[in-house]
């Protein structure tokens, strides 16, 4: 029989390369955003725009500048921005306190093109005590949780309330057993919790498990 010559395998080809967006815009804050008066809130847009720039603060009623955040550079695509100062003008070091109201982010880029500037969403500078803490509540009866399983995002407040005729002991990895009286109810903090999946469960019950992804 003929022998064919062998011949190793081609390469495989190369991964095509991404491309890079097309147009560049805000990614944070998004729109309908609450921004806690006095806390640090990231800005951030979709890519790098090979040149210098600034942030500043638009009025949202009637586009007026409100004031300067900061000065951008040329690979930045990010600033953390405590909102409770503004810069008076673009250079100067003196600083004005911010008011609560609705408000959009301007960027204006010193390259000039093809990008001159780009605006944010809509969103609002809120005090405090108007931070809503959102609660989802799990009630047992017959030994078993309803809802079996909830969505949160960090800091809301977790209500597990016993409608058994018998005390119930709850377990979470890391954290000391936590018992429910009958008739009472247990607030569970998520704020001490990573982002993640957690399951709320009964040794003694098998039935009794709730869990709960914090985002």
């Amino acid at each position: 029989p003929t022998v064919r010559p062998s011949y190793p395998p081609y390469p495989p080809a190369p991964a095509p390369i991404p491309a890079p967006p097309k147009t560049l815009n805000f990614t944070a804050p998004v729109s309908g955003a609450k921004l806690v008066l006095g806390t640090d809130n990231v800005i951030s847009w979709n890519k790098e725009t090979g040149m210098t720039g600034a942030l500043y603060l638009v009025n949202a009623a009637d586009d007026s500048i409100v004031g300067w955040i900061s000065q951008t550079a040329v690979h930045q695509t990010s600033y953390a921005w405590n909102t409770r100062d503004l810069f008076v003008t673009r250079t100067s070091p003196s600083k004005k306190t911010v008011a609560v109201g609705a408000y959009v982010v301007k960027a204006i880029f010193d390259g000039g093109k093809p990008i001159s500037s780009i605006m944010s969403a809509p969103f609002t500078i809120i005090y405090p005590n108007e931070v809503t803490i959102n609660t989802y509540t799990f009630t047992n009866k017959n030994y078993t949780f309803t809802p079996s399983a909830a969505t949160a995002k960090k800091g809301s407040k977790l209500i597990f309330t016993n409608n058994d005729p018998v005390a119930i002991t709850l377990t979470l990895t890391s954290f000391s057993p936590m018992t429910i009286q009958p008739g009472d109810s247990l607030n569970f903090d998520t704020s001490v919790l990573t982002p993640g999946s957690y399951n709320f469960y009964s040794e003694k019950y098998p039935t009794l498990k709730a869990t709960v992804t914090v985002q």
